[in-house]
């Protein structure tokens, strides 16, 4: 191991032994800890920087509620994952300054310092940002604010999410097949440029997943 990524290594020993007792398991550099309805999940995912070297680590932490269910604009050829990300940022986003913040080590003597800088900021910041979410019921509320928020132009992620959900709550076909205009609107103007047989894919495979069949 390179000097630098076992100094690395030894900070996130001192992350897991703060976030261990609260009930967070590490898998590599995540830090996951299931809610209560087993459909969610607090995360804390540590990330090296590309412009770490053999002799320097330099690393942040992204702070993110996350739950099982694909984004509705995933298309099939999207690797599929466990968890997805619904509310969250990088650490610094989280912070007081609303900067990007990094932490770069490279000695033995370092470990206990930024370790513990590293634990306060997240008792500080990290933490009580997660506490907010408790289930999964409380993330699509978030995932569906997001989605139906007004914007002078709507993007094409959010055009499909609206769509998805108004499927969830079954509006009528009336209303379906306006959604459906908005995604194909959405899709194909500003500077989205996605393609028809994507747009067409996604509009098929959602309907498919509620069993609507839209003519």
């Amino acid at each position: 191991m390179k000097p630098a990524q076992s100094v690395f290594q030894k900070v996130m020993g001192e992350v897991e032994a703060f976030l261990t007792p609260l009930g967070f398991k590490r898998s590599g550099s995540d830090f996951q800890r299931m809610l209560a309805d087993g459909k969610s999940c607090h995360s804390i995912f540590f990330q090296n920087s590309q412009s770490s070297t053999s002799e320097t680590s330099k690393f942040t932490f992204e702070v993110f509620a996350v739950w099982k269910r694909r984004p509705a604009w995933y298309n099939d050829d999207i690797p599929h994952q466990k968890w997805y990300g619904v509310t969250g940022n990088r650490i610094g986003g989280l912070m007081p300054k609303k900067e990007d913040f990094w932490w770069t080590v490279n000695r033995e003597e370092d470990i206990r310092q930024f370790g513990a800088q590293i634990c306060n900021i997240l008792s500080s910041y990290a933490l009580p940002f997660l506490d907010q979410f408790v289930n999964e019921q409380q993330l699509e509320q978030i995932d569906r604010k997001w989605a139906f928020e007004s914007r002078w132009l709507l993007s094409y992620v959010q055009a499909v999410t609206r769509l998805n959900y108004d499927l969830i709550d079954k509006k009528p076909d009336s209303e379906i097949r306006k959604r459906i205009r908005r995604v194909w609107f959405a899709g194909r103007i500003g500077f989205w440029g996605v393609s028809k047989p994507v747009i067409e894919d996604a509009i098929q495979r959602l309907l498919r997943v509620h069993g609507r069949n839209i003519s």
